[in-house]
């Protein structure tokens, strides 16, 4: 028998498992209040008034670490491997090197391209970062084509 079968209240907070350290312990999901669909430990917890002075401190060392917790939360996070898969057959269209090479007047939306056109026969390109992708791209692409049979 449990005590919320003896005890009848108007809380209606969900009592659930959760860990301590390694043992498993009884926890209460709130159901209202500021601190509803959290997991607590006790049910007062729910309708507890907030420490303002955790609150401040917690809003200068966010303001103070920001950027490094991010950083972190991002390289210890499980990413997608699909993902990381894209990223190395497209190429990243907002990079600095073609945003410097673009334009676009207030007027309208059209960018234009500010570099100097070049003389056909007189061209020595670089190879750069962005050639390497398109062929990525092509490759990747003709590679599963040749998989799929039967395409005219």
């Amino acid at each position: 028998m449990l005590v919320t079968d003896i005890i009848t209240s108007d809380l209606t907070e969900k009592q659930i498992w959760g860990r301590r350290g390694k043992k498993l312990v009884r926890k209460y999901r709130c159901m209202g209040g500021k601190r509803k669909g959290r997991i607590v430990a006790n049910m007062a917890q729910c309708f507890a008034a907030p420490n303002m002075k955790a609150r401040m401190s917690m809003k200068k060392t966010r303001a103070r670490l920001g950027a490094r917790m991010a950083r972190k939360a991002r390289r210890t996070k499980r990413t997608n491997p699909a993902s990381i898969a894209s990223r190395i057959f497209l190429p990243e269209l907002n990079s600095s090197f073609i945003l410097s090479k673009i334009k676009t007047f207030a007027s309208t939306a059209i960018p234009i391209v500010k570099t100097i056109p070049a003389i056909p026969g007189n061209v020595s390109v670089a190879w750069i970062r962005l050639n390497n992708a398109i062929i990525n791209i092509m490759l990747h692409t003709s590679a599963i084509l040749a998989k799929i049979p039967n395409i005219p």
